[in-house]
């Protein structure tokens, strides 16, 4: 990388020599958990990259491998700095938005903070890149919080919005810009309203991901808290799918602009620690707490516009996306260790961290008779019309599509004060 961190701007960076040839575009958030995915995969298809993050993010191990990669150019600042923005979009063909100063379960504590931070901060950067001359913004929005609670599964882009959350409501809100923006400047937008991406370099002690917590949690033999019965459904894709939608998204030529982005079918939270058992080979510690309010209790995208107008479709199950994000962890980063006295009960699990294959994956559990009697068990209803229907689910009306599918695990206590949020 050419990373340089130099002051420049009346906030206090500055920008490195431009790199290669060819197409430039900026990622907002270039050192997140999509954004090092994204930043090399871009690099890789040639285009010169400016990743743009705040002072102090630790890059993610995508991006720390690209080395010395002169397409790819580091710019340390604040995306509330208007001068520090209007550095890294010049010049930019396109401008990836991923950044969000706040979380779904936090917002709603500090509204304005959210709207000051987030929306306002956008809109300067649609001014400063129509300013600019950028061809397309892609913006990552939340297929997970816009719609609120859904009236038809899986839910399509054209369901009504509803977030029950400030983030929801802001994320809606910039799409809206988005469009007057278009409208007003000719400034040309795609918009991906993503489900619940999991994967590699993922995070394992952060405050947002259940699949990338619950799996750091198991890997330390820590209590698994979950909110409600566990019950509650998402959509989760692995990485490597939201980076190709999102690479696609940059030059493709759509009618629509705005893309449910998910894997299509749903799992509730018991069945994503069932998931991890199984590839683990060791039970979970589960602790199920009070409901909260704000979680919606299913949440399962139609994805068939992407598939038809940006011909993306996702490549890996959760379970197999499971195994290779397990398979990429060392012990000694995660921050669990294998006990002598539990190495023989664990020796599946042990070995298995050594594969780097995922395809070996299931060698690991060889031998390891408590992994063999667990299996991963994918329980669910399919309904048989093809027209929306009320199904009754632990007495909870859901109306759902015919093909969709509830993965609910077996662990679920008796009586439950409702679910918990992917």
């Amino acid at each position: 990388m050419s990373g340089l961190f130099m002051a420049w701007g009346n906030c206090g960076f500055g920008m490195g020599t431009s790199a290669n040839s060819g197409k430039t575009c900026l990622v907002l958030g270039g050192r997140g958990f999509i954004g090092s995915h994204l930043v090399t995969a871009l690099a890789a298809a040639g285009w010169r990259v400016r990743s743009f993050d705040r002072p102090g993010t630790s890059a993610l191990a995508p991006f720390a491998a690209l080395g010395l990669d002169p397409r790819v150019e580091v710019l340390d600042g604040d995306f509330t700095c208007q001068d520090q923005v209007a550095r890294a979009v010049e010049g930019c063909d396109v401008c990836f938005h991923l950044v969000s100063t706040t979380l779904p379960k936090s917002s709603n504590d500090n509204p304005a903070f959210d709207v000051e931070s987030n929306l306002v901060s956008s809109i300067r950067l649609l001014q400063l890149a129509k300013a600019a001359g950028v061809r397309r913004v892609v913006f990552l929005s939340s297929g997970g919080t816009v719609y609120g609670t859904p009236r038809l599964l899986p839910i399509p882009e054209t369901h009504a919005t509803e977030p029950q959350c400030s983030y929801g409501i802001v994320k809606l809100a910039i799409e809206k810009y988005l469009e007057l923006f278009r409208k007003l400047h000719g400034l040309d937008y795609v918009v991906l309203r993503l489900s619940n991406p999991f994967g590699e370099g993922q995070r394992l002690q952060a405050s947002q991901g259940a699949v990338a917590v619950f799996l750091g949690k198991a890997l330390r033999g820590e209590t698994i808290e979950i909110w409600g019965d566990g019950t509650v459904v998402r959509d989760y894709v692995h990485i490597s799918d939201v980076v190709e939608a999102i690479t696609r998204a940059a030059t493709a030529d759509v009618q629509s602009r705005i893309f449910n982005i998910g894997s299509g079918e749903g799992i509730a939270l018991n069945g994503v620690l069932d998931g991890i058992e199984h590839v683990l080979g060791q039970k979970t510690r589960r602790v199920y707490l009070e409901a909260r309010s704000f979680d919606v209790p299913v949440n399962i995208l139609d994805i068939g516009r992407a598939q038809r107008e940006l011909g993306w479709s996702p490549q890996l199950n959760f379970l197999e996306g499971l195994k290779r994000f397990a398979a990429s962890l060392d012990v000694n980063v995660c921050g669990c260790r294998v006990d002598a006295d539990r190495s023989a009960h664990r020796a599946g699990f042990s070995a298995g961290l050594s594969h780097r294959n995922p395809e070996e994956w299931s060698k690991g559990t060889e031998g390891n008779p408590e992994a063999a009697a667990h299996p991963f068990e994918l329980r669910g209803r399919i309904t048989a019309s093809s027209r929306p229907l009320a199904a009754r689910h632990e007495g909870r009306i859901w109306s759902v599509h015919s093909w969709v599918r509830f993965l609910i695990g077996p662990h679920r206590p008796r009586s439950s004060n409702g679910p918990e949020s992917g």
